[in-house]
């Protein structure tokens, strides 16, 4: 969001006993950088009037060009919102105490609180004089539009008393050194791949070799080591090129991640994202030539092309409504389990391939659990994601009908490839657990979405997706083992 920085100085006057009051116009992206940090450094507040406001998607960008930015549980913004009861969090926001104390406070005021109704924000600087600690203490009663900078190494912050109940909504977000460690980038290097989804790939890297029946050898050869390193890349390629396309967007809610790519600057990304497309496509290649199967180069091909596509314009599948969904289908799942299967047995029968597409289905509808939660935030960035697309309570009965259809054909084909005996039941059964489970959550959830509109609900549920995830996946494995071992 870059603009033409302004040649005229700004309209300023010192407050009492310190602070800057400064009025301009335009926007924050088109005033000097070192300009402002002058401001700070020598005056300890800024405040700055006349500027178009800063919502909360625009704040993170705004901030970022102070530095590197906090991460908090629910991301880089904590929304201090009062409302006429006076209920809502502390001036202080969100803290965590493993977190770095922030070098600098951006506030932005949406809606102010009539004058002399209490609320202002107080800070206090201690001044040395004749060896002795004087504080001082500014009072600021807040305007619509007051975008508010901190020195917070300098200063203590609270809030007065309201003497009468006001609405009061503002905007923080903490700016943290912009010193980086040694290790940072190799740390940073490691987020953008999202170490995260490895426990949820293993289920779509072994089934189809156990499905498929292959010799407990294969799994020692040089083969199968090529093609471990080569699934994985392909997933580390679409999680960068996503992380890199977004990063913008997820200063917000995913700031970690953002920072991360910001962090390694756009040049490092892009070697970063080359790279492993390179050594990608030689050790696809390597295992084309050793299987003879020279298709898979194609599917492959078509991977790294799509993967580009679901993050990057022009298509942008991620924001093309309910095409995102099956592209995830596409990408996640049934790619990845076709380049195994291919790489070591060639193209799939129509029970193996039915076994892929209802496990890829089923994992599906978790997925779009995740993209129901984050509704009100694609929505902020603009993104007619599927869950836009069908709206929260839409999103959650689509998957729910997705895992129930692909959980259950895939059960009942495993039990039919099994055949009957103690051990497949027991498999089954605990497959079938899982499942039962998991449907049950799914189902309460669209209830309690029926009932309210609330999408905290989504968010609460939200946080048992790896459970979910994990538990089909792994039952799946389960008795693909068993089937394997028999």
């Amino acid at each position: 969001m870059a603009g033409t920085v302004l040649t005229m100085e700004p309209e300023s006057w010192a407050m009492e006993p310190f602070g800057l009051l400064v009025e301009t116009q335009g926007s924050f992206f088109d005033l000097d950088l070192e300009l402002i940090r002058r401001w700070i450094t020598t005056h300890k507040v800024v405040v700055i009037r006349g500027l178009k406001l800063l919502h909360k998607t625009q704040l993170p960008l705004a901030a970022r060009r102070l530095g590197p930015l906090q991460a908090g549980e629910q991301g880089s913004v904590t929304e201090l919102k009062l409302d006429d009861t006076g209920r809502g969090p502390p001036e202080r926001g969100e803290v965590l105490k493993t977190q770095r104390t922030p070098r600098w406070l951006v506030y932005q005021c949406l809606r102010a609180p009539e004058p002399r109704t209490g609320g202002e924000t107080l800070f206090v600087y201690t001044r040395t004089r004749n060896g002795h600690g004087h504080d001082e203490v500014l009072t600021h009663c807040w305007q619509d539009g007051d975008l508010l900078i901190a020195d917070n190494h300098a200063l203590l912050h609270g809030h007065a008393a309201f003497r009468e109940l006001q609405p009061r909504h503002l905007l923080l977000v903490k700016v943290l050194d912009a010193e980086r460690s040694p290790w940072q980038g190799v740390w940073d290097s490691l987020t953008i791949r999202r170490p995260d989804r490895i426990v949820s790939s293993i289920p779509v890297l072994l089934l189809p070799a156990l499905w498929l029946g292959v010799e407990p050898a294969v799994f020692s050869s040089a083969t199968w080591g090529l093609l471990v390193l080569c699934f994985f890349l392909l997933h580390q390629f679409t999680a960068m090129v996503e992380c890199f396309a977004d990063r913008e967007l997820s200063l917000v809610y995913k700031t970690r991640t953002a920072e991360a790519v910001l962090g390694l600057g756009e040049s490092n990304m892009l070697a970063q994202i080359g790279l492993t497309m390179v050594t990608t496509l030689m050790l696809v290649s390597m295992l084309a030539g050793l299987s003879i199967r020279l298709w898979l180069m194609s599917l492959v091909l078509t991977w790294l092309v799509v993967a580009h596509q679901y993050a990057m314009a022009p298509l942008h599948l991620k924001s093309r409504g309910l095409w995102q969904a099956p592209t995830l289908w596409l990408l996640v799942f049934f790619a990845p389990m076709l380049l195994v299967h291919g790489t070591l047995g060639g193209l799939p029968g129509l029970r193996v391939l039915g076994m892929m597409i209802l496990y890829g289905t089923m994992q599906l509808g978790i997925l779009l659990v995740r993209a129901a939660k984050d509704h009100d935030e694609d929505l902020e960035a603009h993104l007619h994601t599927s869950a836009v697309a069908l709206g929260p309570l839409g999103t959650i009965a689509v998957a729910l009908t997705l895992v129930a259809v692909g959980a259950i054909g895939l059960l009942v084909l495993q039990i039919i490839d099994l055949g009957a005996g103690q051990w497949t039941w027991f498999a089954a059964g605990m497959m079938c657990a899982s499942v039962i489970w998991v449907l049950a959550e799914m189902f309460a959830l669209a209830l309690a979405l029926r009932e309210s509109d609330d999408l905290g609900l989504v968010k609460s549920y939200a946080t048992r997706i790896p459970l979910w995830n994990t538990a089909l996946g792994w039952s799946t494995l389960a008795v693909g083992v068993l089937r394997w071992a028999q």
